[in-house]
């Protein structure tokens, strides 16, 4: 929307006494079509001619050509509108070529008209150094170094203060710096930290970014700092159940941990819970046959035997020799 005021001080120019009249106008465009159509209309009040008004609009076929209209009339118009307008505009880089015509009380009028633009403009180059920081920031990402990651995106954010997915990312990024600022190095365990801040700097998907970082944890259960990273991906994807520090021996590993959680839940008749620490293992393990066989257990003692049987079906595929569902695969039958 736009407000203007026209002639506010009444020039005088040469010899006369004429004064250029007070004029007012408002305005108003509007897109739509994902931007392609514009349609834009301006009300004018002066004192001399009184009330007017503009509509018209602009419709880019391509984005090198568009096709123009325009009305212009006023309320006390007997005849129709005051004019008429129609043209076309093409677009090439830099290059602009434009064609109007007009149809009004005098016949019709043509206007022909060529542009050539020097240099970027300031929208252009600003868009350049966003996509250039932002880059810079997959990059420190994809090296390990989060820190150097956000400040990048900081930098995106001074140039698109108001874009809201650079917003979201460098505050993600943000809480993992304050708990592991950088994960540099070869090893495995850095990899799978690497893997998973980026999934969770993306918000796409939380649920790999959370896999990536119990595996990352369960090749040191006794890492802190991963843990706490861990942790908080854990409740940014709203998990119900948080991975806490493994207890009991030391050669306990996190998967091991939850099967041992898992096992105690059945014991206590938690069947909800025993599916949802087995579907943690299954996550990071799919074909761990021990947390397969446990949930079908869960789903039987819930009388859901139809699902029970998929997964105990599941154990003979990847352990075709396994003796323990077997019996009760053949219980089913009868």
């Amino acid at each position: 929307m736009g407000f203007g005021l026209h002639n506010v001080l009444a020039i005088k120019s040469g010899d006369t006494d004429d004064k250029l009249p007070l004029a007012i106008r408002f305005g108003n465009n509007y897109q739509i079509i994902r931007n392609k159509l514009s349609l834009g209309l301006d009300i004018d009040s002066s004192q001399r001619s009184g009330l007017s008004w503009r509509f018209g609009g602009e419709y880019w076929v391509m984005s090198w050509v568009a096709f123009r209209f325009g009305i212009q009339g006023d309320p006390g118009a007997t005849k129709g509108p005051r004019e008429m307008n129609f043209g076309a505009g093409l677009h090439y880089q830099n290059f602009s070529l434009d064609l109007a015509n007009a149809v009004h009380d005098l016949g019709m009028t043509t206007r022909f008209s060529a542009s050539w633009r020097f240099g970027t403009s300031v929208r252009v180059d600003q868009e350049s150094k966003v996509r250039r920081s932002i880059q810079l920031a997959f990059d420190a990402l994809k090296s390990g170094n989060f820190l150097l990651a956000l400040q990048r995106l900081n930098q995106a954010l001074d140039a698109q203060p108001s874009n809201k997915m650079l917003q979201s990312m460098a505050e993600r990024i943000s809480q993992v710096v304050s708990v592991y600022p950088q994960a540099l190095g070869e090893n495995e365990i850095m990899a799978y930290v690497r893997k998973g801040v980026a999934q969770f700097s993306s918000g796409v998907d939380l649920k790999a970014a959370v896999n990536a970082l119990r595996y990352a944890f369960n090749k040191d259960i006794h890492d802190e700092k991963v843990l706490s990273l861990l942790n908080l991906v854990e409740k940014a994807a709203n998990v119900s159940e948080l991975t806490s520090r493994v207890e009991g021996p030391q050669i306990f590993t996190w998967v091991d941990q939850k099967i041992f959680d898992a096992r105690s839940a059945f014991h206590d008749g938690h069947y909800d819970a025993v599916i949802r620490r087995c579907q943690d293992v299954l996550d990071l393990e799919p074909s761990n046959t021990t947390s397969l066989e446990i949930m079908g257990s869960a789903f039987f003692m819930m009388d859901q035997k139809e699902k029970a049987e998929v997964l105990w079906k599941r154990v003979l595929e990847i352990d075709p020799n396994n003796k323990i569902v077997r019996p009760f695969l053949e219980s089913l039958k009868k």
